[in-house]
């Protein structure tokens, strides 16, 4: 009888067991913004699962002293993955040194990758250990402002908001040190992040043969502080507008309702008729009280000691917020000293008596029904990072340790490989990395010509990012534009979002499109708080590649519709996915392909690849609308290729 056929056959399988271990950073230190984070992983740590590996530390974000409070985070995209701008890992092997991997602006690529590349189990899964936010349901907008991860501060890692009728007592005493109802004095939470690291090693599912390169030094470059630090989105003047409290009526004692209003000084010399006490609409999660005494206080965005601001719904671009004046008519920027609320909704109490400047309009609360016509809506924002001539918070990083999932081999299995290398038998490893090719673009470039050099024998794809390379205050960076003593807007970062621009390129002009929401609010007009770090559009009307002797595709792929913020071109958004894919990032979403533009090339699909050595490569990119473009560009060209790390005794070479 003969034996049976099968498919299946019987390799020899190698007992493993898996361990976790932790691996300080060199003298063990605490580091701030622009410093460099050294890391020595030994060789005794002979094998690694890179996948499962991980950077862990604290961070500390240090409010500047003497500056009015206001809640601040870490990306609310990418948590701590902003902090690590450039990343350099050099073998130890014979003392040689070996740079098996380089990579500059990887927080440009982690942005992009956490914009594109997500979906709500991975939003879940930063939030939860990388310092991230998801959009919370207790303050969701419901005046026509799209769905923000950056409106979570109930539930944040870097402060925390009292929960249960204590904590609700503490937000309301009026202790203006306790800014975040916490009982250390003016301190947000130390938070402890789990963050992955953006290199292509550590995204490789294959086991990292530590021992034979002897060892790892890992050095991580961290960003400035001018781009890691985001404001909350329902506070923030510049971004996701209609999010911002709604103001309802204000009075001088605490018996506030909504209709009443911040009068206008009289002109002399000493009007005290000022108001003391504000009332939030109900809107945008500012209920009152839901059978809980003081439970609508917790919604409340803004934290004890914040500077406000007061501005009407028409162009928020070019209007000047309203300017509040004291009893002497001196400009003033009024502070929270108490928070509480009510059955009829969140109460403001201020540190001042306010009303607005003589000669002014006085600023009358909206009522409490949502079909109550008005003729002016304002709206409560944050004035704390535009109040004064700078705003630099810190961020302290400690107690930094490399997670590393150690795998241990059986006693034989290292002497075996050893002897074979010994013979003439060389140790290959390979993993898709990128590299950073970069060009600067003027802002009056109507037609840019980008040529880069590319030396990558084994391309898979091309991810050119377009960031502003405008140089921004912290100040700016956080508050997505400047804000005069007076409440004059102006020094705008990128407009991401709203309506199609209709003025021109120094004064936009937004449209006066209305949607469907009770109050009528126009469009949000949403100007970016992560410059420097995403991609910009900026009126691009169409781009081409040329390499390997002739054009890429064969016509100019369109971008006019997606520039203008009011539409899509199609051809854009199926290059963009193809190079997502071959570069090894699943596309799982464009939900903001606004917000993070880029433009994409697969050199190859699938597991092929291509040889970019020695072609003259360039990008073709037209700026031929209306408007001109505003801003200067830092493009930021990630290839995706695959490098390849080959051990042959001592010697560890890298082919890229």
């Amino acid at each position: 009888m003969s034996a049976v056929k099968t498919f299946w056959t019987s390799d020899e399988k190698v007992p493993i067991s898996q361990t976790f271990v932790a691996v300080p950073s060199d003298n063990n230190l605490s580091y701030s913004a622009g410093q460099k984070i050294v890391i020595s992983v030994p060789p005794t740590i002979e094998y690694f699962n890179p996948v499962n590996s991980y950077l862990e530390f604290d961070a500390l974000i240090n409010l500047p002293a003497g500056r009015d409070p206001t809640r601040l985070q870490l990306d609310k995209h990418l948590g701590g993955g902003v902090l690590i701008k450039d990343i350099r890992i050099v073998g130890q092997a014979g003392g040689g040194g070996s740079v098996l991997e380089e990579l500059q602006d990887i927080n440009v690529l982690a942005t992009l990758k956490a914009d594109y590349s997500v979906n709500d189990n991975e939003r879940q899964k930063k939030a939860l250990t990388s310092g991230a936010t998801i959009h919370s349901i207790y303050t969701e907008s419901d005046q026509g402002s799209e769905i923000t991860q950056g409106n979570n501060h109930r539930h944040n890692p870097f402060y925390s908001t009292p929960e249960g009728d204590a904590g609700v007592t503490q937000l309301a005493t009026g202790d203006t040190t306790n800014y975040f109802g916490l009982t250390d004095t003016n301190k947000p939470h130390k938070a402890r992040l789990q963050v992955k690291l953006e290199s292509g090693i550590f995204q490789n599912r294959k086991i990292f043969p530590c021992k034979m390169l002897g060892g790892l030094q890992i050095s991580l470059i961290l960003e400035d502080n001018n781009k890691i630090f985001r404001q909350l989105d329902n506070v923030s003047r510049n971004s996701y507008q209609n999010s911002n409290p709604v103001f309802g009526g204000a009075s001088g004692t605490t018996a506030v309702n909504f209709g009443d209003s911040i009068p206008v000084h009289d002109g002399s010399g000493n009007d005290t008729g000022g108001v003391s006490f504000i009332v939030l609409a109900p809107y945008n999660g500012q209920w009152g009280n839901t059978g809980k005494v003081n439970q609508g206080a917790l919604n409340c965005p803004f934290c004890l000691g914040e500077a406000i601001g007061i501005r009407s719904l028409g162009n928020r671009i070019t209007d000047t917020d309203i300017n509040l004046v004291n009893a002497a008519d001196g400009s003033i920027v009024p502070k929270v000293k108490k928070i509480t609320s009510t059955a009829v909704g969140v109460i403001l109490e201020l540190d001042a008596a306010v009303l607005v400047e003589s000669g002014g309009t006085a600023v009358t609360g909206i009522g409490a029904a949502a079909t109550d016509a008005v003729t002016k809506v304002y709206q409560v924002y944050s004035r704390s990072v535009s109040n004064g001539a700078d705003y630099n918070p810190t961020i302290t990083i400690s107690d930094v340790n490399l997670i590393l999932e150690r795998v241990e081999m059986p006693s034989g299995y290292t002497q075996k490989m050893l002897q074979m290398m010994k013979e003439g038998g060389q140790l290959t490893y390979d993993f898709v990395s990128y590299t950073n090719y970069k060009h600067s673009q003027l802002a009056t470039d109507r037609v840019a010509n980008i040529r880069f050099g590319l030396m990558n024998r084994k391309g898979k794809s091309i991810l050119c990012i377009p960031c502003d390379s405008s140089v921004y205050t912290t100040q700016q960076s956080i508050d997505g534009g400047t804000l005069t003593a007076t409440g004059v807007p102006g020094g705008f970062t990128y407009h991401f979002g709203g309506t199609a621009n209709e003025g021109t390129a120094t004064t936009p002009v937004y449209g006066a499109t209305k949607l469907a929401n009770p109050l009528g609010f126009p469009q949000d007009q949403n100007f970016s708080d992560r410059s420097g770090l995403v991609g910009l559009s900026d009126n691009i009307t169409d781009y081409q590649f040329y390499y390997d002797g002739k054009l890429n595709p064969n016509r100019p792929v369109k971008c006019s519709k997606t520039s203008s913020l009011v539409s899509i071109d199609q051809q854009l958004h199926v290059e963009q996915e193809k190079a997502l894919s071959s570069a090894g990032i699943p596309a799982l979403s464009f939900y903001n392909f606004q917000k993070n533009f880029f433009i994409g090339r697969s050199f190859a699909l699938g597991d092929n690849s291509a040889d970019l050595r020695n072609k003259d490569f360039n990008i073709q990119v037209n700026y031929r609308e209306t408007l001109a473009p505003e801003f200067p560009k830092m493009w930021c060209c990630f290839v995706a290729h695959i490098r390849r790390i080959v051990v042959r005794g001592e010697d560890v070479m890298v082919e890229v």
